[in-house]
C-alpha cells in the first residue's frame, strides 16, 4: 500500500459520526430528566403528612397495668398474722420461729401456783389468748388479768430505793375474779405467764411495768402512723 493511499484511509476513518449512546443506555446509568421530572411532580401533588404534637404521641403509647393495693398478701402482713396467732413464722432475719404450743411446765413459785392454776386452766388460758390474733388485744387482755396492790411491810435499804416501791400482782384465774395467784414481786407472775401462755418475759414485763404508771387504763394501741 502506497503512502497515500493509508493516508486517505486514515482521513476517511476520521470523518465518519461517532457512534452514540441510545435513550434506553442513558436511561440504564442515569434516569432520565423526564422521569424525575415526573416523580417530582406527583409528589408535589400529595397532601403533606400531619405533624404530631409530643402530647398526642404520649397519648398513643400503650400505659402498663397498674397494680391494686394488696396488703393482705405482703410477707409483713402473713408473718405478723402468724406470730400473733401462734403459729410457725420467720422472722426478718431469716429465723424459723416454732410454733406456740402448751407446756405443762410446773411453776417453781414459792406461793405453789400449782393448787391453784391446774392444767386445764393453763391450757384455757393458752388458748383464749392465742384465739385472740391480735398484739393490742393480747396486751390489753394481760392487762386486765394482772391486779398490783401494795405489800404489807416496806423494809428499804440503803442504796436500794427503787425496791421501796415493790407492789405486789395478783393473776386473775377466772373472768368471776374469784381466785387469784398473789406473788411477792414480778420475778414469780413473769415465769407463771411465761408458763401458762408461752410468752417472753418481756411482753409480760412491759404490761407490768406500764401498769404501774397508768392504773387507770389499758396501755395504748400501737398506730401505724406513730411507728412510722
Amino acid at each position: 500500500m502506497d503512502i497515500h493511499e493509508a493516508l486517505e484511509v486514515l482521513i476517511s476513518s476520521s470523518s465518519m459520526p461517532l457512534k452514540r449512546e441510545t435513550s434506553e443506555e442513558v436511561c440504564e446509568d442515569n434516569p432520565c430528566s423526564s422521569q424525575s421530572e415526573l416523580s417530582e411532580g406527583t409528589s408535589s401533588l400529595q397532601p403533606p403528612l400531619p405533624v404530631s404534637s409530643s402530647s398526642e404521641i404520649i397519648s398513643q403509647q400503650v400505659s402498663g397495668k397498674k397494680r391494686t393495693r394488696n396488703p393482705e398478701k405482703w410477707k409483713k402482713t402473713i408473718r405478723q398474722r402468724l406470730r400473733n396467732n401462734g403459729g410457725a413464722y420467720f422472722s426478718v432475719k431469716g429465723k424459723a420461729m416454732a410454733k406456740k404450743e402448751f407446756q405443762n411446765t410446773p411453776c417453781l413459785c414459792k406461793k405453789r401456783c400449782n393448787t391453784k392454776f391446774s392444767e386445764k386452766e393453763r391450757r384455757r388460758i393458752f388458748e383464749s389468748f392465742w384465739k385472740l390474733g391480735d398484739y393490742s388485744k393480747q396486751n390489753i387482755y394481760i392487762w386486765g388479768c394482772v391486779q398490783p396492790c401494795s405489800v404489807r411491810r416496806k423494809r428499804p435499804r440503803e442504796g436500794c430505793g427503787s425496791h421501796a416501791d415493790t407492789s405486789q400482782f395478783e393473776w386473775c384465774v377466772n373472768q368471776h375474779r374469784d381466785t387469784y395467784g398473789s406473788f411477792m414481786g414480778h420475778f414469780d407472775l413473769l415465769n407463771l405467764v411465761a408458763v401458762a401462755e408461752n410468752e417472753t418475759k418481756a411482753r409480760i414485763r412491759f404490761n407490768l411495768m406500764e401498769k404501774m404508771v397508768q392504773p387507770c387504763g389499758p396501755p395504748p394501741e400501737k398506730n401505724e402512723e406513730i411507728l412510722q
